[in-house]
Formats: C-alpha cells, sequence, structure tokens
C-alpha cells in the first residue's frame, strides 16, 4: 500500500507542477491598467515594481521631480514602461531582470546650410572606482553586479565590495548596481581619483504610499558570470526546513544537489562523495559543518553574508578539491547602530550581536546557538534522533517522550559560535579576524541488566582567518590570509546484549559483546596570497601562492564477541604530516559579450615527489542580454579525504591526508557547458551538461571468513575510478508575490574497477537516474507560504550473495540491487510583524507533511547470532534498511532590533 501511496503523491505532485508552470505562463500575458493623474514618475515606477515584482533602476531625484499624466490600458510590462516615460527625456533599456531608467542621448541637428565640422576627439582613458555597501548597516556587498547601459558590458564588486571601470572620456555611459536583496540602483559614470561610494537599499521600505513587498529573491544565476550560484542567507528562512538557521537545505533544491539521502552535514555535487566539495568560510576550510549527525548544518545564517556555489568549474584561485566548491563570507556587522536579533525554536536559542565600535570604521558581531536537547527534549528531538541513530531503537526500554527529562535516555547537545571584528583603514584597507567553533557531545549509559549501553562521543570544530586587503596603487589589487582549522572526533561505544533463541529443549542465551573506540584529528593552516592586476579595460591578470601545513591522526579499534567467542578484532592506525604548496595564475580577458578565464596552478606535495600541475578555462559568451552561454573544462586534484570508517553514518568519518598508497591522491577531470535564458523578466532557464571523470577513489567491502567454527570480519579496501554524466535544468519563475522554481536533474554515475588484468563496471555508490524538485513561495504582505516537492528515482545498495563457503558468490554484483522511489513533500509558514524598528518573525515548517516512509539506505550486516544461524542453516546476513524521517514539525521565533 505504501508503493502504491508512494506513486499516486508523485504523480499529484507532477500534475500540481504543471498546473502551476501553465498558470503563471498565463499570467505573464496579463495587461496592465492604470491612471496616472499630476503623479511622479517614481510612484508610477513604483507601483507597477509592487505588482509585478519587477526589478527597475532609476534616478529617484530625476524620477521624483518628473511629473506625469498618463492613461494605461491593457498593456504589457514593456509597453506600460515605455507609455509612462514617453515625453519625460527618458528610456527603457531591459538588461536581463532588469529594468533600467535612463536618459535618453541628446542629437545634435544640422541646421540647413551649416557647414559639417568632423573633429577626431582625444582618446583619454579614465577609471571609476566605486565601493558598493548596504545603505542601512555600512556594510559592504561582495560580488555585486554591474551592468553598463551602453554595451551592457559587466563586471562584478570583489569580495570588500570594491569595483572599477574603465572608459573614455567621450562616453557618457549609464550603470546599474544590481545586488541580490537590494533594489537596483542606476548611476552616472563620474570618472575622477577620488572614490565613489553606492549605498543600496534593501527591498523593505515604503515609497510615496506605495509599499515595496519585500523580494522573495532566494538565489541569482543571471548575473555577469554564471559558472556560479549566488544565495541570499538572508532569505534562506523562506525555504522549509528543521531549523531556520540551517544553510544546507535551501542548496539542495539546486539542480545536482542532491536531497533524497536527507543529510545535510554535507553535499553530493554531481554524483561526486560529499567529502570532495570544500567548504571554504572566510578564508579557511571548514571539514566538520554540521550537527544532530548531520541532520543540519553548523553554520549559521545570521552570521553569513554572501555564499558562492560552484558546482565545478572554479578558478586556479581554487585548490583541494576535485568536485566542487561553496565559499562562505561571513557578515562584517552593522557599522552604523547597534543591532540585536534573539530566536528560539525546538531544539535551541541563538543570539546574534552587531555592534560598531567606530561608527563607519570598524564592527564587531558575534552569533551564538546553543541546544537546550539535554535538558529538555521535545518532539522533534525525539523524532531525529530516532531516525538518525536508528541503530539505538532496539535498545530503547520505553520509547521517549516529548518535553521529558528521563535520565535513562542519551544526553546530547550541540553548540556554535561566530565572531568577526572587521576594520576599515585608510587607503582603501580592510583588516578582519574571523573565528568560528562548534560542538557537539553525546553521553549514554545505562547500566541495566541488559543491555548494557556506554557511548561518549563528542565532535570539535575550529577555525579562525586573520584577513587583509588593499591596493598597491590603482591597478593592483591585493589580499592576503592566514587560517587555521581545527576538528576532532572522539567516538567510545561499548554494548553487551542477551538474546533468547528458542529450541525444541527450551531457551537458550546468547550473549554479544560489541566496543568500538575512534580518536582523530585533523589540522590545516593556511597562508594565502592573492593578487588582481588591471592591464586594461578588457585584460586582467590574477595570481597567487599558498602554503599549507596538514597533520592528521586516526586510530580505530573494534572487537565482537559471541559468548566469548572472539568474531571481529580491528585496529588500524594512521597518521600523516604534509605540505602543500601551490602557486597559481589566471587571466581574465573580457568584452561587450565575452569572458574567458585561462588558468594553470601548480602543486608541490610534500609526501608525493611530483608535481601536479591543474589546467583550467571556462568562459561565456552573451548572445543579447537575454541569452548566455558558457563552457569549461579543468583537472583537480584533492590532497585531503574522508576515510568511512562505518558507512551507516556521517558521524563515524575521519579525515585523512592522501600517502600515495592506502590514500592516494583524489585526480579529476571536468568538463561542462552551459545555456541560461532571460525568457522574460519573470522566467529563466538554465541548461548545462556535464562530464566527469574521478580517479583515485577509495571504497571499502565487507568480507567474511568461516573458519573452525568462528566468523572472522574484515575490511578490504580498493583504489577505483568513476565517470560521471549528465544534465541539469533550472526553471525559476516569478511573478508578482509567487514565485516557482523546477529543478531537475538526469545523471548516471559508473564505477570502473581493474585488478589482475580484468575491468569490472558496477553503479557508483551515489548513483540515481532522475530527481525532481519543486519549491513554491508565495508572499502575502508579510507572510510567507512555501512548498518543497523532492522526487527521486531509488538509489542502488550493496546487496551481498554468499556461497556455502561463507564467500562472495560469482554471481554477486557490486551495487547491483535498487531501493524504492523517492518522495516528499515539505511545507512552511512565516510571519512578520513591524514594529517600528523592530521585527517579529513567527514560523512553523513541516517536514514530510505525508509521512512517507522514504528508504535513504540499506545494506547487509552480520547477524549477532552468526555461528548459531550457520550451524542451523540460516543466512547469517541480516539486511538492515534505514528509513528517512517521517512527519515532524518545528516552529521558532525570533526578534530583531
Amino acid at each position: 500500500m505504501n508503493r502504491i501511496f508512494d506513486v499516486k503523491g508523485i504523480f499529484r505532485t507532477i500534475a500540481f507542477g504543471i498546473v502551476i508552470t501553465l498558470f503563471t505562463q498565463l499570467a505573464n500575458g496579463q495587461k496592465y491598467s492604470y491612471n496616472y493623474n499630476n503623479q511622479s514618475l517614481t510612484f508610477a515606477l513604483n507601483t507597477i515594481s509592487s505588482k509585478y515584482n519587477l526589478k527597475i533602476a532609476f534616478d529617484n531625484q530625476v524620477a521624483d521631480r518628473t511629473i506625469i499624466n498618463k492613461s494605461i490600458l491593457r498593456a504589457s510590462i514593456d509597453e506600460s514602461l515605455n507609455i509612462i516615460t514617453e515625453g519625460t527625456g527618458l528610456k527603457v533599456q531591459r538588461m536581463g531582470d532588469v529594468y533600467m531608467i535612463i536618459p535618453i542621448s541628446t542629437v545634435q541637428i544640422k541646421k540647413e546650410d551649416t557647414p559639417i565640422v568632423i573633429s577626431t576627439p582625444i582618446v583619454v582613458k579614465k577609471y571609476l572606482y566605486g565601493l558598493v555597501k548596504d545603505k542601512l548597516s555600512g556594510e559592504t556587498l561582495p560580488y555585486a553586479s554591474i551592468y553598463l547601459s551602453k554595451n551592457h558590458l559587466g563586471v562584478n564588486t570583489n569580495s570588500d565590495g570594491y569595483f572599477k571601470i574603465e572608459f573614455l572620456s567621450t562616453d557618457t555611459a549609464y550603470f546599474v548596481i544590481h545586488y541580490l536583496g537590494y533594489s537596483p540602483m542606476v548611476c552616472k559614470c563620474l570618472p575622477g581619483d577620488g572614490l565613489q561610494v553606492y549605498l543600496l537599499d534593501p527591498l523593505v521600505q515604503e515609497l510615496q504610499s506605495v509599499e515595496v513587498r519585500e523580494n522573495i529573491e532566494i538565489f541569482d544565476n543571471t548575473g555577469t558570470n554564471t559558472e556560479h550560484i549566488k544565495f541570499s542567507p538572508s532569505k534562506m528562512a523562506n525555504i522549509p526546513a528543521l531549523t531556520e538557521l540551517d544553510m544546507m537545505t535551501p542548496l539542495q533544491m539546486l539542480p545536482g544537489i542532491n536531497a533524497t539521502d536527507e543529510n545535510a552535514g554535507g553535499f553530493c555535487i554531481r554524483k561526486s562523495q560529499p567529502d570532495k566539495s570544500l567548504m571554504v568560510y572566510d578564508g579557511f576550510t571548514l571539514y566538520h559543518m554540521n550537527h544532530f549527525f548531520g541532520a543540519f548544518s553548523s553554520i549559521n545564517t545570521k552570521a553569513v553574508k554572501d555564499i558562492q556555489v560552484y558546482k565545478g568549474g572554479f578558478g586556479a584561485d581554487y585548490g583541494g578539491s576535485s568536485s566542487s566548491i561553496i565559499d562562505i563570507t561571513g557578515k562584517s556587522g552593522n557599522m552604523q547602530k547597534t543591532k540585536i536579533d534573539v530566536g528560539i525554536d525546538m531544539l535551541a536559542v541563538d543570539a546574534t550581536f552587531e555592534i560598531p565600535l567606530i561608527k563607519n570604521r570598524c564592527s564587531l558581531l558575534v552569533a551564538g546557538r546553543r541546544s537546550y536537547t539535554d535538558k529538555i527534549r521535545t518532539s522533534l528531538y525525539n523524532s531525529l534522533f530516532e531516525n538518525v541513530r536508528y541503530d539505538f531503537n532496539s535498545y530503547y526500554r520505553n520509547p521517549p517522550a516529548a518535553f521529558s527529562s528521563n535520565s535513562n535516555e542519551p544526553v546530547y547537545f550541540y553548540d556554535d559560535l561566530n565572531a568577526k571584528l572587521t576594520f576599515r583603514l585608510p587607503a582603501d584597507n580592510i583588516l578582519s579576524v574571523s573565528t568560528f567553533n562548534s560542538f557537539d557531545k553525546i553521553n549514554y549509559q545505562d547500566e541495566t541488566a541488559f543491555p548494557k549501553i556506554n557511548e561518549l562521543t563528542h565532535w570539535d570544530t575550529h577555525g579562525a582567518s586573520a584577513r587583509w586587503a588593499g591596493k598597491f596603487g590603482k591597478a593592483w589589487e591585493s589580499n592576503a590570509v592566514l587560517g587555521l582549522s581545527n576538528t576532532s572526533f572522539g567516538y567510545n561505544y561499548s554494548d553487551s546484549i542477551r538474546r533468547k533463541r528458542i529450541r525444541i529443549i527450551g531457551p537458550e542465551y546468547n550473549y554479544i559483546n560489541k566496543s568500538s573506540d575512534i580518536d582523530s584529528w585533523f589540522k590545516n593552516i593556511s597562508l594565502n596570497w592573492n593578487n588582481a592586476i588591471s592591464i586594461s579595460n578588457n585584460q586582467k591578470i590574477e595570481a597567487g601562492i599558498s602554503v599549507q601545513q596538514l597533520e592528521s591522526n586516526y586510530s580505530y579499534q573494534a572487537e565482537s564477541f559471541f559468548n566469548q567467542t572472539n568474531l571481529l578484532d580491528t585496529s588500524q592506525l594512521y597518521y600523516q604530516k604534509a605540505q602543500l604548496r601551490s602557486l597559481w595564475c589566471q587571466f581574465d580577458l573580457f568584452g561587450e559579450k565575452w569572458n574567458l578565464k585561462p588558468g594553470i596552478r601548480l602543486n608541490k606535495y610534500s609526501i608525493i615527489n611530483k608535481p601536479y600541475p591543474e589546467l583550467r578555462v571556462s568562459g561565456f559568451y552573451r548572445i543579447n542580454p537575454s541569452v548566455q552561454i558558457r563552457g569549461m573544462a579543468g583537472n583537480y586534484f584533492q590532497f585531503v579525504n574522508k576515510l568511512d570508517v562505518n558507512k551507516r553514518g556521517d558521524f563515524r568519518s575521519a579525515w585523512v591526508i592522501s600517502d600515495g598508497a592506502k590514500m592516494p591522491v583524489v585526480a579529476s577531470f571536468q568538463m561542462s557547458t552551459g545555456l541560461n535564458l532571460a525568457l522574460t523578466p519573470f522566467i529563466n532557464l538554465d541548461i548545462e551538461g556535464y562530464y566527469k571523470e574521478m580517479r583515485n577513489l577509495t571504497s571499502s567491502l565487507e568480507e567474511y571468513r568461516y573458519v573452525s567454527g568462528k566468523v572472522n570480519i574484515r575490511n578490504t579496501n580498493w583504489v577505483h575510478e568513476s565517470h560521471i554524466k549528465g544534465i541539469d535544468v533550472l526553471l525559476k519563475q516569478t511573478y508578482g508575490i509567487y514565485q516557482l522554481w523546477t529543478a531537475y536533474t538526469l545523471s548516471s554515475s559508473k564505477s570502473i574497477y581493474k585488478r589482475n588484468g580484468k575491468t569490472s563496471w558496477y553503479p557508483s555508490d551515489d548513483d540515481q537516474l532522475h530527481e525532481l524538485k519543486f519549491l513554491h513561495l508565495l508572499k502575502l504582505h508579510n507572510v510567507v507560504l512555501s512548498m518543497n516537492n523532492i522526487i527521486g528515482s531509488g538509489g542502488v545498495w550493496d546487496q551481498y550473495q554468499l556461497n556455502n563457503k561463507f564467500q562472495l558468490s560469482n554471481s554477486y554484483q557490486k551495487n547491483g540491487a535498487q531501493m524504492p522511489a523517492y518522495f516528499r513533500i515539505d511545507a512552511g509558514l512565516n510571519y512578520s510583524i513591524h514594529i517600528k524598528n523592530s521585527i517579529i518573525k513567527l514560523a512553523m515548517n513541516f517536514f514530510n507533511l505525508l509521512d512517507n516512509k522514504n528508504v535513504i539506505q540499506r545494506f547487509d550486516k552480520i547477524s549477532d547470532t552468526a555461528i548459531e544461524d550457520i550451524m542451523h542453516g540460516i543466512n547469517p546476513l541480516v539486511e538492515e534498511t534505514v528509513y528517512g524521517l517521517g512527519y515532524s514539525w518545528n516552529c521558532f521565533v525570533n526578534i530583531s532590533f
């Protein structure tokens, strides 16, 4: 019945998505009618922008003093804008999804009999230096998009909000500044030696009695560099997630990022293992970034200013990842006034403080979160714990009750802390110090008769960086980052279980004793110096050096006894220390409609005496303001990888340094090509095809031996490679108060294993043919309604087939079995109350609304009574099924002032 229900639910969701898509297509063709009598152009533009949720950029001073008397009757968006600007000396120019209202260039008309004088102007290059900031907080805005109105040439601000435009003295150009979550701004080109500061308004304001609704845009993939995607952390709470501070769940709604494994602690991006994606936070690398055994991330979105997602095709300035990059910029804090933000949900409390130590010069941000799950256990906590620690289910004497504090239950809590101190020094220099700390701990002791359980587990992650950014002259930008990352993991577990077997002559009691001990830590100290030198208006050289000191330690011991008979006795020790030195250089070449970035990164790894060169190239061509094509190719190396102690859960894994033997250096080659279409001001379609080869991957297989009445278990590791290909499709539709994302991925991942001259192909561990995701966002004044639908074809799992000698049979095919399809619906309700300068947010999120029983993992394991099973002719392997989280809900209250 459950499978039938799943199929019906899938068809209902697909049908709903098609209906909504058709509805919005029809809505986009609606006509607009309005009368403007002696009203300012500002009022007219704001009403149209508010009604259709359009991005309209204009000069407020010019529009305020321009009075219009216009009547619009059943006109389209373009027609309406042209009607209200007719005769005002202004014109409408569209750039992607932004409408610019700019002055019409004056044209000198030749009178009769007036001789024509032709003169050649003296061409002098001039530069415009700009800084883009938040108008309310004074915080700089990184990676904002700058478009020139004359030729659609685009540039981006750097990580500190600075940009530079070169043009000729005869030019009379306007440009628009666009940043996600802010009103676009039209500016005049005013070249000069001084720095021009541009202040953008957040999209929450009232102008001339016209309410400008808060934009529901969460990400932007239509900028000047669409090889990556920009996210707005402040809008992520509008997407249903287990916690409102989670950064991972919104990112998983993109195509190519797996959402059916319910693991927000790591990203499976384009069928590569989560450890192949590098997480960079303010210049240092985070290796452990999740809470609650991977249920959600430990990255607090209130401390994050900007997120850049590179699913592939990142430049030579990034290293250390063989698949993808997620680059996070922490907030520097409000430089105008003190701001406080506090919140509570059904798991934790949090608080954020932004303090301007010196107005417009120095700010401090502190953001902390601490769970109260060790004191009070809510229904959400119980649902999560029973799901992520399914291995405990059989041990509970009584199901845990909501809001209980039973001492016989596991004690678990987590916390995290972010802090950032920013100095804005003279001569456009910036100095910042950023820190990140995360901690998780579980303590479970049950010393009653049976079972006897004892577990003490902790995770610690510490990161810090000191960063300087400045300029040498007008053409040379430079920044240096000293980073430190340290993560540790301790796992000590033992249990004693008594199981009763009914026999003919009476019951028989078997005693099983297990113990596991893991102690691991990993350190990374890095120094990076990055530079960008502008050679001309369309040429830039970027180069830098990087030195990393890496050190890892890992020890593992495990034992298993059955009635005093030793079934398993494993001991592993792994310690490595290495230095990685890198030198990189890339050319940034661009014209009015194109951009090309060839680059090279040279690596020298101290453990293995050989060079590791990485060649990369990426580029795009803008056919017109609405159509852009792109492509990339490159090879990548990764020297730090995760060692899976137990594939049943991410929390028992450890990060280790490659030694070239047991843990080889992972290598990859990637290529992709894509097309971005702005079909209308409301509809954007992005299609990208990709191919990826991953080499020197390690995998493990449990092997069993039955010798002299004993079953021995050992893990066999082997090196293999993976070939991945696929297509990502993203359709984003925005119409007024409603937005729909439709994300689809079609992919195939096959692994190849070579041994003894034979080549074997099999489905990779993360192979999945289809994944379809819908995200619906509806904003009604102060209320945001959201719903996402996730549909995925069943993944593969490794079903063992043993012969009578307890060995894998010849018919065994790795990952030859398939799990059932995945289907889930989540929903959210977010309500905001504005009281003077304070905002109160009330929200509820519902996970797996239909309580569908999804299978997210399946595997075979040796039974606790394997010897007895063999003696009685019973299969000693037990099939274990891990189900996803059932229906759960969370609510939160947040106050900011």
